[in-house]
């Protein structure tokens, strides 16, 4: 919440504000206190969004599912805008309508510059392998989680991300599952294309079909392994 309520996000949330409000000045016959409640309205209900989209931005991966809510967002902000306009008698429908177009062009833009802004947590360079993971950072919301290696159980590819299970609990991570295998500690075999497990957290492992294997972890979690994952995590058990 101090993240969100920084100087700097409160300056940009005024300096909208002002600037919305002299253009609806300039663009409609209103008077300038008219303008200015409109643009706070407005204003109000665009960074109110943003702030929500911030939040639960991290369960969000596909670009189409980010456009249609960047859409929704913005149909919302002008029926908020429109609809309070209209029961505090604010503005003529007329006025209201006219400075829609202007205010969705406005809105559109914050979108925008918010998705520029967006902090990206930095990607180590793939195919590195000078220094073993030892731990792994994960941001979630205004927290962030400090994961030791040998407590992951093991790790899945999703997407461009990868989800990793350590001590009953699942978190996301922006990395890519070529770096961590050759990033993580020895322990750590990958077992399928989408699986990297943490050996020692194996407690036995079975063939059920011609070459489809189960690796099965002290937590009860069952993990397919295909053939060539079998193949290197019997050669690194010597089995």
């Amino acid at each position: 919440m101090l993240e969100v309520l920084s100087t700097k996000r409160v300056a940009t949330a005024v300096t909208a504000v002002v600037f919305l409000s002299l253009l609806l000045y300039l663009y409609s016959p209103v008077r300038f206190e008219v303008s200015f409640v409109w643009s706070l309205v407005y204003c109000t209900t665009v960074f109110t969004l943003l702030f929500l989209y911030s939040t639960f931005s991290k369960y969000v991966r596909r670009q189409r599912a980010i456009v249609a809510i960047t859409a929704a967002a913005l149909v919302v902000s002008v029926s908020v805008l429109y609809t309070l306009s209209s029961l505090l008698s604010i503005a003529g429908k007329e006025d209201t309508l006219h400075i829609l177009p202007l205010a969705t062009l406005f809105g559109s833009l914050l979108w925008l510059l918010a998705g520029r802004e967006q902090p990206k947590e930095a990607e180590p360079e793939q195919g590195k392998s000078d220094e073993t993971l030892t731990r792994i950072s994960v941001k979630d919301g205004s927290r962030i989680h400090i994961i030791k290696t040998d407590k992951i159980e093991y790790i899945q590819s999703y997407g461009d991300y990868v989800q990793i299970f350590s001590e009953g609990q699942k978190h996301i991570k922006e990395l890519t599952m070529k770096y961590l295998e050759s990033s993580l500690p020895m322990m750590f075999v990958r077992i399928h294309r989408s699986c990297i497990v943490n050996s020692s957290m194996i407690s036995r492992i079975e063939q059920y079909g011609k070459e489809s294997y189960n690796v099965h972890l002290k937590n009860g979690t069952c993990l397919k392994a295909s053939a060539t994952g079998y193949k290197s995590l019997k050669q690194f058990l010597s089995i």
